[in-house]
This record gives C-alpha cells, sequence and structure tokens, in this order.
C-alpha cells in the first residue's frame, strides 16, 4: 500500500510514529506533502517521500489521509475538488469536516477519523465512521490502540474526550507535579512521583480507589473535600468549552 499524508504537523508525525512503531508499512511506501520545509526535512529523515503537490501525492498513493486545518482544506477545496481521485480512497482527520463535504470534495470513498497524539505510543483511542471500503486501514489502525466505531455526530465528542482530553489530563499532571514541587521534591522527583501514581490509579474503579484511600477524617478526606468542587468546574467548563468550539460553521 502507498500511504498519503497531506500535512505533516504533530498529529501526522504521531500516526506516521505509531505506523513504524508496529511495523505495518515500509518507510519508503509513506508519501507526504507540506508546504512547510522543515516538515519536508522531518518527513525526509524518517525515510519518506516529499511530494512537490497535491496532485503529485494522489497521483502516487492509493489511500490519503488529510491532516491539515479545516480551514485550510476549505481554503484547497477547489484544488482538491479538481484532482483526479478515481480508485484513490480518503481518511480525514479533521474535525467539523462533515462526510458530506469531504464527498462534495473528493468524490471518492471517504472515512473519518479521529486520532490523538497518543498514536505515537500505540496507545491511542481512534474512533472512526463505519465504512467497508477501508477494512485494511482499520486493521492497521487496530494496532495503534484502541478503535471505536461511531456515528459521525460522537466523533467531535469524542475529539473533546479524547484528543483534548489528553491535554486535560497532562495539565492535571503538571500541576499535580507542581504542588510536589511546592513540598520540596525536585523536578525530577515531582514527574515520576506524578507517573507514578496516576498510572497506578489509570487502572480503573476510579471511585471505589478514592473512597479507600480516603479514611474517615484523614488526611486524604480533607483533601479531597478541599479540591472536589473547583476541580469539578474546571473539568465541565473544559469539557463543554472544547465542545461548543467542535460545532461544524453553517455553509
Amino acid at each position: 500500500m502507498k500511504l498519503g499524508l497531506l500535512g505533516y504537523g504533530n498529529l501526522a508525525s504521531a500516526i506516521d510514529a505509531g505506523i513504524a512503531k508496529v511495523g505495518m508499512i515500509p518507510a519508503g511506501d509513506i508519501y507526504v506533502c507540506d508546504s512547510s520545509e522543515a516538515a519536508q526535512t522531518r518527513a525526509r529523515a524518517a525515510g519518506h517521500r516529499v511530494c512537490g503537490s497535491i496532485a503529485e501525492l494522489f497521483l502516487s498513493c492509493e489511500v490519503v489521509f488529510i491532516l491539515i486545518k479545516p480551514k485550510i482544506f476549505r481554503e484547497l477545496s477547489p484544488e482538491l475538488a479538481a484532482l483526479d481521485t478515481k480508485g484513490r480512497r480518503v481518511v480525514s482527520c479533521m474535525a467539523t469536516v462533515p462526510l458530506g463535504e469531504l464527498r462534495e470534495v473528493f468524490r471518492c470513498p471517504v472515512m473519518r477519523i479521529m486520532p490523538t497524539l497518543a498514536s505515537a505510543g500505540a496507545a491511542d483511542i481512534i474512533g472512526h465512521t463505519q465504512s467497508r471500503d477501508f477494512d485494511d486501514i482499520l486493521s492497521i489502525l487496530g494496532k495503534l490502540g484502541d478503535l471505536f466505531c461511531l456515528d459521525e455526530d460522537y466523533l467531535d465528542r469524542l475529539t473533546v474526550a479524547s484528543s483534548c482530553g489528553l491535554g486535560f489530563a497532562a495539565r492535571i499532571m503538571e500541576v499535580y507535579a507542581g504542588e510536589c514541587e511546592k513540598l520540596g521534591f525536585s523536578q525530577n522527583e515531582a514527574e515520576a512521583i506524578t507517573r507514578r501514581i496516576f498510572t497506578y490509579a489509570a487502572g480503573g474503579g476510579f471511585a471505589e480507589l478514592a473512597a479507600r484511600v480516603a479514611t474517615k477524617g484523614g488526611v486524604t478526606e480533607a483533601g479531597l473535600f478541599a479540591m472536589d468542587k473547583d476541580l469539578r468546574a474546571a473539568l465541565s467548563a473544559a469539557f463543554t468549552s472544547a465542545l461548543e468550539k467542535t460545532t461544524p460553521p453553517k455553509h
């Protein structure tokens, strides 16, 4: 399979790293098109072929992943609509661009997926729309993490829970490590403590673990009482703001 990546930013690099990790597609069979010279340099360093135009990318590849911002996609829509896409398939990684709009532009089989940067470690949660035309792609993506086949309306919700959620979780851990430093631990010690306890807590049974640790009248219970209201309000606001941002614009 010849795989094309239209755009080679952070998400494309993460997917690329995951594919390399699981060894599903040789580096030489991956083609990249990106206007950034820095991105082109990174792509060549990864062993990929760099295309000088979008038309060359589609001519060279059987499957093309769209990894550009929705605004850029819409600016490029006339150029994309003029491409010969016969025999090609398109996988969109863009939020807020619905299947109907994608099909009008590409006129070929299209699937939407919502991966995150966790693809790099083959530890992702990837939402995708249902399609019989992409079984081979789904078998690759399944090596990068857990797959969720979802109605399209839920893809952007998964973006909030997983992709945005990755940032939310990282911020919580960043703040937590900072509080450990205030207790007198070095930065390395604080990060090690944070990483270890969050890894253990991620094992599941979150409410049960909190109840088990927080003995009646103890220091953990006091800490939970202090943080609970503000933390719940902050996370609720974060989810709400992110979800509002995923609402597709009207055309």
